[in-house]
């Protein structure tokens, strides 16, 4: 675990969650995001359908969350983004299923610390198992965050209310390589 202020990074949230609390005040502000915390989490983590970063206060409470998991998207939808030549019908990705951190604890950089941390492990992946980029579908207030990281968006917002997005596997390993999150 990293120790950063007031709260620690556990890069490995699966492998830990059983010892924090997961707080029923938990809120960032966006209904889904707090009812997946409060409801899903815990199970999605105990059945390894996810991986995951947190944050944890010195109460031992999970303030924020980075959920990943992966994803084969259709190359139509990422093609404008990927290397020219070759590349296969369906493209293997990491998916950024949930960034989700405390209204009390937000503007302190920790989603982007999240989102680093998520770099660091989907490059470690493409290290032995190529893949082409992250997806999300990112809520509407958290639209400009991504793209200040360098996401693109990819479609119009769904009937969700999220749009979807996508950063390459190189502009990941440059921002991580830069440490953007840290600006």
């Amino acid at each position: 675990m990293q120790e950063i202020g007031n709260y620690e990074i556990d890069s490995n949230l699966r492998a830990h969650y059983s010892s924090y609390i997961f707080p029923k005040t938990f809120s960032c502000g966006e209904a889904f995001l707090d009812e997946y915390f409060k409801s899903k989490l815990k199970r999605a983590l105990k059945s390894e359908n996810v991986t995951g970063i947190g944050a944890i206060n010195d109460k031992g409470e999970l303030i924020a969350i980075c959920t990943l998991t992966f994803l084969i998207l259709d190359k139509a939808r990422v093609q404008n983004y990927l290397e020219h030549g070759y590349q296969p019908p369906q493209v293997p990705a990491v998916k950024l299923s949930m960034l989700a951190v405390d209204v009390s604890y937000q503007r302190q950089g920790i989603g982007g610390e999240l989102l680093m941390i998520a770099f660091d492990q989907a490059i470690t992946v493409h290290m032995t198992i190529p893949i082409k980029g992250m997806y999300l579908d990112a809520a509407p207030k958290a639209i400009k965050f991504y793209q200040s990281l360098g996401f693109e968006t990819l479609d119009k917002a769904g009937v969700d209310g999220t749009t979807p997005m996508f950063i390459t596997i190189r502009t990941m390993i440059a921002a991580a390589s830069a440490g953007v999150a840290d600006s």
